[in-house]
């Protein structure tokens, strides 16, 4: 028993010191279309990730967005604006991305200075918010009912800011700096920061899979103390049953 456990705990901390194999996926070629309002990818590590647009309007209500897809990356488009970024001009645009594991994400890259609505040049600022929870549900679900939703429903997700620092065209980042870790991820234009007004398109994003839990040793020793618990009685049953007989 002591030599099992032994080695049962050899094998605990082996797995917990195995590091996490970073993978990215990117949103700027491929996919697999879904509707209007999601599209599916596949990470470089096999991961899929289901990608769903929407838009926050100026009654704090969720609406569905389409979900564009460019060189540059995806995009937010809605009923209330005609461009093709993810910005906070009017209503606040944002995606949801629901990874068939659980994930911490680490860089995303945004694209910016396109032009929007009616031509007016350009946005330049790619303030975001970002949020990670648990989906509860598989990750292929819709998400169609947080439309017509109140913006608190998604409080659950426990939004932050990744605020830009920069204006280049190009900006990779990191935007979990808490090294938070979920299967349902909120990224969009800034909800709080519209001074200058925010907008870009998304463009990649890395992430490294979140094994499961590993079992404490006191967790492992109650577990095998127990198994040796049942085997004990099981011997000293058919003891019995021998005498018996």
């Amino acid at each position: 028993m002591a030599k099992l456990f032994a080695s049962l705990i050899a094998i605990v901390a082996l797995a917990s010191a195995l590091p996490a194999s970073a993978a990215t996926v990117v949103f700027s070629t491929g996919g697999t279309d879904g509707t209007p309002s999601s599209k599916t990818f596949t990470g470089s590590d096999g991961t899929k990730v289901r990608v769903t647009a929407f838009s926050i309007d100026s009654a704090n209500i969720i609406r569905a967005g389409t979900l564009g897809q460019w060189s540059a990356g995806i995009g937010v488009q809605h009923a209330n604006d005609n461009s093709h970024t993810t910005d906070n001009v009017g209503w606040k645009d944002f995606f949801l991305f629901a990874f068939s594991s659980n994930v911490e994400v680490s860089d995303g890259t945004f694209t910016t200075n396109f032009k929007y609505n009616n031509g007016s040049c350009c946005l330049t600022d790619t303030d975001a918010t970002v949020g990670a929870g648990a989906l509860g549900a598989a990750w292929s679900s819709s998400l169609s009912g947080y439309v017509g939703q109140n913006r608190s429903a998604l409080d659950f997700l426990g939004l932050y800011s990744s605020n830009s620092s920069s204006t280049n065209s190009t900006q990779t980042r990191d935007i979990n700096p808490l090294d938070r870790s979920g299967n349902l991820w909120l990224v969009g234009a800034s909800f709080s920061d519209t001074t200058p007004n925010d907008g870009f398109k998304f463009k990649q994003l890395s992430y490294t899979v979140t094994p499961p839990p590993v079992p404490e040793p006191g967790t492992w020793a109650l577990l095998i103390l127990g198994f040796g618990g049942v085997g004990a009685a099981m011997r000293k049953r058919k003891q019995q049953a021998l005498a018996i007989a």
